[in-house]
């Protein structure tokens, strides 16, 4: 795939042109990937998921009200992102507003991934996690390590009192 074109599931591999597949771990509603794939701040996505709007509305308008919202702001050069985290709720939610494109309630960090699973994260060039590890542990990242060529870049922030090594 040389021409940079994107794959039958609509990702671009590693090393093609256009943008890189994102796997965001511990990835709950979707907030990463808001601010990677959409015009908002964080500021105004507090403001939006806060507003007394948003207290009023039942789950299913939340979701149609969210949606309008994201895909409004969408980013031409939107990025890939698939979403793992074991809360299915959330990552449900978060696929239902388009913020990710594909979803996955998992724990692989103590159960190995699907044959689904690991297909999808191989393609992935960035693996994100925002707060998650220690949580999650290297475990999560040693089962994820599904790369069918070339370099994942990792944008890792722990939490405050969590260690940042294996």
């Amino acid at each position: 795939m040389s021409s940079g074109a994107p794959a039958p599931n609509g990702r671009r591999p590693f090393g093609t042109d256009g943008p890189l597949t994102v796997l965001d771990l511990c990835c709950s509603y979707g907030f990463n990937a808001a601010l990677l794939n959409h015009h908002v701040t964080l500021a105004e996505l507090d403001a939006h998921c806060t507003s007394p709007e948003a207290d009023a509305r039942a789950s299913t308008e939340l979701v149609e009200r969210d949606n309008k919202f994201y895909a409004s702001r969408r980013r031409a050069d939107a990025a890939p992102v698939l979403g793992l985290d074991t809360a299915d709720n959330a990552v449900q939610y978060a696929l239902a507003v388009g913020l990710l494109d594909e979803a996955y309630a998992k724990n692989v960090e103590h159960h190995p991934p699907s044959l689904r699973l690991r297909r999808a994260v191989a393609d992935t060039g960035l693996i994100t996690v925002t707060g998650g590890v220690g949580y999650i542990t290297h475990r999560t990242f040693h089962a994820l390590q599904w790369r069918k060529r070339g370099p994942t870049w990792g944008s890792v922030f722990v939490l405050r009192a969590v260690p940042n090594r294996p």
